[in-house]
């Protein structure tokens, strides 16, 4: 009972973060299933419908809230560029202020992730600080594949503190591929114009990342345990 209870305080103390966000999806998800809250769909619409009223501010605002751990569960992931960038197709230089308006408060988000994570007497007793994240390669692999949505990108960023990863390190990669990804679904999204359908249809994908995440971590935290039990028995 004992090695039970071991080896699932460690797998919690593995996927923290990621069964976190992955247990608030699923609760939201039911509660917009039963009718007590609003679905993602209905919350998508009336973002756009705002979106054409108020301008410019609301899409700083929203780029901010889409961009922050946990507050940004329900809400629909990418809307802001994938909506907001589409509603200027045709209009280069209100494209680039909405593209400015896009990426500025989603760097400011993520910095406040990372800090969160860095200064968090809560979460940081629960993670194990991750030495192979440190290396050039793999932060790169870790960046491409994470800051391509605001959810995941938090989800790196806050781990990335919790683990007292360099900020200058991070602000450095974040600058690279926070604007090369912004930058692509921008230019995508002023090319074909809106779609306002597309960031639910990202959710899926999203669940998935959460899945493989923590598949991955408990993966490595096995194999760490496997080899501090080979290390203690040469000992």
């Amino acid at each position: 009972m004992k090695v039970l209870l071991g080896k699932l305080k460690g797998f919690i103390r593995a996927n923290a973060v990621p069964l976190t966000l992955l247990v608030l999806l699923i609760l939201v998800d039911i509660l917009a299933h039963f009718g007590v809250i609003p679905s993602q769909k209905d919350v998508t619409q009336y973002i756009c419908r705002v979106f054409e009223e108020h301008g410019l501010v609301i899409v700083v605002l929203f780029s901010f809230v889409e961009n922050i751990i946990l507050v940004n569960a329900y809400f629909p992931g990418s809307i802001v560029i994938l909506t907001a960038m589409g509603m200027t197709a045709g209009d280069p230089v209100r494209a680039f202020a909405t593209f400015l308006c896009i990426i500025i408060p989603a760097a400011i988000a993520q910095v406040i992730n990372f800090v969160l994570g860095r200064y968090s007497s809560i979460i940081q007793p629960l993670i194990k600080e991750d030495v192979t994240i440190g290396q050039p390669r793999r932060l790169w692999i870790l960046f491409l594949l994470t800051y391509w949505h605001p959810h995941s990108s938090s989800i790196t960023s806050f781990m990335l503190g919790a683990n007292q990863f360099d900020p200058v390190r991070f602000l450095a990669n974040y600058a690279i591929f926070g604007l090369i990804w912004n930058s692509f679904w921008a230019v995508l999204m002023y090319s074909v114009g809106e779609i306002g359908s597309t960031s639910s249809s990202l959710i899926p994908i999203y669940y998935a990342y959460l899945i493989l995440t923590i598949l991955y971590r408990s993966w490595r935290h096995l194999t760490n345990d496997k080899e501090s039990v080979e290390k203690r028995k040469k000992v």
